[in-house]
């Protein structure tokens, strides 16, 4: 038995947590859930949780199935600290949908946004990365280092009712640590930060060739100038197949499909 407690304060407990957790594969979101408060005290119950995050307005939130994995697995309520939102274990929680590819595969269906970090109308904005010659030590890599990933199976429907959203299939939760990453993929990394801090100084920020990390736009609105950093779905998709090959003890080649720049997970792994 898990407490709320030891899974937000100690690692072990959080992946020993997320490896009970993944047995369930293949099951919904509310079956998930529902095993989640069976094994770990202090969780809300499915009332409590959808009365603090479901209204009229939510209801149509792109977010908001997200905002239900956090409270409902992590009981971490949503809010706009730009913490991470394990705060003692500096760690975040993204959730992901994976989409069919090709009929051969599945892979990430889109970027994970990691935060704001400046306005291409106020470039003084950007001063942090300006200041950092290295992303490790600019102070957005607090929420970029490590992170939980709640992997659902996309059914294509893109506005879906609660009801929906709980009965959508959960796939996989992956814990990653970018100072775990193969040295290939780190370097990666470093390589597009160096590009976009690059682009920051010469005042014409793009997401031009960077592999894993970009730099893009958020926020509501044509021509908005804010802009985030995000990992990219061909980045999730390989985190995910290099925790798949570890679990199933195979080689990262046996789990992936690689076609042209496009790569997917094999069907029977994921």
């Amino acid at each position: 038995m898990f407490t709320l407690l030891t899974i937000l304060k100690n690692k072990n407990s959080l992946c020993d947590y997320i490896k009970a957790l993944n047995a369930n594969k293949g099951k919904s979101l509310r079956e998930w859930l529902n095993y989640a408060r069976s094994i770990c005290d202090g969780l809300p119950s499915e009332e409590n949780m959808l009365a603090q995050l479901v209204s009229e307005k939510s209801a149509k939130d792109k977010g908001l199935v997200g905002k239900i994995i956090e409270y409902g697995f992590f009981g971490q309520k949503p809010n706009s600290d730009s913490s991470p939102d394990i705060i003692a274990l500096k760690c975040d929680i993204k959730s992901c949908a994976f989409k069919l590819f090709k009929k051969i595969g599945k892979n990430a269906k889109e970027r994970q946004t990691l935060t704001n970090v400046g306005n291409t109308k106020n470039y003084d904005s950007f001063q942090n990365i300006l200041d950092h010659e290295h992303f490790e030590t600019c102070s957005y890599y607090a929420k970029s280092s490590q992170f939980l990933i709640c992997i659902r199976d996309d059914d294509k429907k893109k506005m879906k009712t609660v009801e929906e959203l709980m009965n959508q299939p959960m796939l996989l939760i992956v814990f990653v640590e970018l100072e775990t990453l193969p040295l290939e993929m780190r370097t990666i990394i470093n390589s597009d930060y160096e590009n976009i801090r690059q682009c920051v100084l010469e005042k014409r920020v793009s997401q031009k060739g960077q592999k894993y990390l970009h730099i893009h736009t958020h926020g509501a609105g044509h021509g908005s100038g804010n802009r985030a950093f995000g990992f990219t779905s061909s980045f999730i998709t390989r985190v995910v197949a290099l925790q798949l090959a570890e679990l199933h003890q195979k080689k990262l080649e046996d789990i992936l499909i690689e076609s042209g720049k496009s790569i997917s997970i094999k069907h029977e792994y994921l």
